[in-house]
């Protein structure tokens, strides 16, 4: 007796249920660690670990307390500052050097571009130590924030390459048109070739702004007055106690740190979802 065949459509329902299941379960593990942190950052001291996530006394009073010892609207400042300046900065001349690597012809352009490739196999612990002595000579390092800025100002290597990949499909003939009608290298990358970099470049920079939002090594280094001290160094000498004696040894305060830490690039990522999606949608180019 033959046994009556799943028909195509539930077995295509039957798969999607497993993979939504797959994926959902692995998406509560990645999430879990935040939710951790969060549901931490309202216990007691005494009730880290002897309690669940929602089954405990809940105290409001860290936030407070670390707002007191913390200088945090300081170390948000700074770090907005440096985060949104320097990703402007970066991807504006990333956008600049795909496009002339991927559509302007110039000589020994396939040299260059190998060898801006090839920059990305050296770590940046080996060129840390002559960076800061050069911009020490030049008295940058004690002068504010620009021993940290300068240097970074320029977008690197894995920015320009997608972004020159981006610019291949971009058609030569809006380039040409925009040429016979008198428009110089500057007006065709402004007016024609910016607005179709939106997407590539938004989530370059959505990327490039988190990546300098966390940077703890690079303040730590090249910003010496406390004036312009990223949140990151005000959370590492929280946690080490250097601020706030209390900090090293109480975990729910150093969650709720880190929960203060952490909103703005939640909000920040949620919100340029959208936009991200709107940009690839709306930015098509047609032959």
């Amino acid at each position: 007796m033959h046994k009556p065949k799943m028909r195509p459509a539930a077995r295509k329902k039957g798969g999607e249920l497993v993979l939504f299941l797959f994926l959902a379960a692995f998406g509560f593990c990645m999430l879990y660690p935040f939710l951790w942190m969060f549901f931490t950052s309202f216990k007691p001291l005494n009730q880290v670990y002897t309690s669940g996530l929602l089954r405990h006394d809940w105290v409001f009073q860290n936030y407070a307390e670390v707002w007191g010892k913390m200088n945090i609207l300081s170390g948000l400042k700074a770090s907005a500052v440096f985060s949104v300046g320097l990703t402007v900065s970066q991807m504006l001349t990333s956008a600049m050097a795909g496009y002339a690597f991927s559509k302007i012809r110039f000589p020994l352009r396939s040299a260059c571009f190998s060898i801006l490739l090839a920059s990305m196999a050296i770590p940046y612990v080996t060129i840390m130590l002559p960076q800061f002595m050069m911009l020490e000579r030049f008295g940058l390092v004690t002068s504010g924030p620009w021993g940290y800025i300068i240097p970074r100002l320029a977008g690197g290597a894995a920015t320009i390459f997608f972004v020159r990949q981006y610019c291949y499909g971009i058609p030569d003939s809006l380039i040409e048109s925009a040429k016979i009608d008198g428009a110089g290298q500057g007006r065709i990358f402004f007016r024609i070739i910016l607005p179709l970099l939106v997407p590539v470049v938004t989530i370059q920079g959505l990327f490039q702004f988190i990546y300098i939002w966390n940077d703890y090594l690079g303040p730590s280094i090249f910003l010496i007055d406390q004036d312009w001290w990223t949140i990151q160094l005000f959370v590492a000498r929280f946690s080490s106690g250097q601020i706030g004696s209390a900090g090293a040894a109480n975990i729910p305060m150093q969650m709720t740190v880190a929960v203060i830490v952490t909103l703005p690039l939640l909000a920040l990522f949620f919100y340029a979802q959208k936009h991200i999606v709107n940009s690839v949608i709306a930015s098509g180019v047609k032959e």
